[in-house]
């Protein structure tokens, strides 16, 4: 087991090294072994961020399920890194988010509104430019947005995008905003909503913090008025920070979808019908906002170790071990229970989705 762990924690800055086989054995539960995946060997890749990564493994183990011989490389550092990877055949699958393809990908300024025809626009797109194929999205939305503590609300009135804009322009030295290097220079991200709402980004002060910082600054109230969040990150709600509403609905949709070249998806078609019922099952049992932001709190809370916290996603839609006592043994005896202990990781597990 420790040995087990040692290779889990080894693989978490991967980026695009070598890569690594998944260091958990998954097999075939709901998720049933298909005939065009067995023995294929497919490189996932990911993002570094917690969600990214936390798709990247639920990607994987779906497809291990299935049959496939995975090899992880998740942990990409950047959304440019991770798509060229794509682009030069090093990652055959990945999660990608429908608005981030849209504007910084296929170079459009302005984002469509309706999440679908978002998604339809991009999966055209991509395909007849660069021979790039995009899977059905899931539901949930992990967009860009402003948040506030409830104290900076109250003492500023500030809730939304467009009273936000009134007080950096009548006000600025009350709404310094904390942001990251790529948040304060990408279209989507602050240039793009100074121009959308009508202000003079230059007026702002906008404090460069690592993304995982800015959570607790924007709390704390000192260094940061405002920051910059993601819609599904879990610190939102424990930190009880209020996400201002973004009223001319500037910031795109980023749903997440299953993309790969072309040729790879023509090679092995399989893939779009294993990993579709995962994404159904995504929103079929209440607020999915809620559910994504509770794997991302509980991730960030041991230390931002999304491996893990993946691991134990795909063990609450009804992961079991190998060779089970009970149905639900990782609830009973905490063998499959990754949030116990780091010493409880099963051998192997069995895929079983709900």
């Amino acid at each position: 087991m420790a040995l087990v762990m040692a290779v889990l924690l080894t693989v978490s800055g991967c980026g695009l090294g070598s890569g690594s086989t998944v260091p958990l054995m998954v097999g075939p539960g709901s998720i049933t072994p298909a005939s065009g995946l067995e023995g294929v060997r497919i490189t996932v890749g990911s993002k570094e961020y917690t969600e990214q990564v936390i798709l990247g493994y639920i990607l994987e183990f779906t497809l291990m399920a299935a049959g496939a011989e995975v090899r992880d490389l998740t942990g990409i550092v950047g959304s440019r890194s991770t798509r060229e990877a794509q682009l030069r055949g090093q990652v055959d699958v990945a999660y990608e988010f429908t608005g981030n393809a849209w504007i910084n990908y296929l170079g459009h300024e302005k984002p469509i509104p309706n999440a679908r025809e978002q998604f339809e626009a991009v999966r055209d797109e991509d395909l007849e430019r660069n021979d790039m194929v995009w899977l059905d999205p899931a539901p949930m939305d992990d967009t860009y947005a402003l948040a506030a503590s409830k104290a900076v609300v109250e003492r500023t009135g500030v809730r939304t995008l467009s009273q936000y804009a009134d007080l950096v322009r009548t006000n600025p030295a009350a709404a310094k905003t904390c942001v990251d290097t790529e948040f304060r220079a990408r279209q989507d991200g602050f240039p793009g909503m100074a121009a959308a709402y009508g202000f003079d980004p230059a007026r702002a002060q906008t404090p460069i913090l690592q993304v995982g910082i800015i959570y607790q600054a924007t709390a704390d109230g000192r260094q940061c008025d405002f920051g910059e969040v993601f819609t599904t990150d879990g610190r939102i709600a424990a930190l009880d920070l209020t996400v201002l509403t973004d009223d001319k609905q500037f910031f795109a949709h980023y749903n997440p979808s299953v993309t790969m070249k072309r040729s790879f998806f023509e090679a092995h078609p399989e893939i779009a019908e294993v990993t579709a019922p995962r994404h159904r099952g995504t929103d079929e049992r209440g607020d999915h906002r809620d559910e994504q932001a509770g794997r991302r709190r509980r991730a960030r809370s041991r230390g931002g170790r999304a491996r893990l916290d993946g691991r134990r996603r795909v063990r609450h839609r009804a992961l079991t071990c190998a060779n089970p006592i009970e149905s639900d043994i990782g609830h009973r005896s905490g063998v499959g229970d990754l949030s116990r202990t780091n010493s409880g990781l099963p051998p192997s597990l069995v895929v079983r989705f709900q």
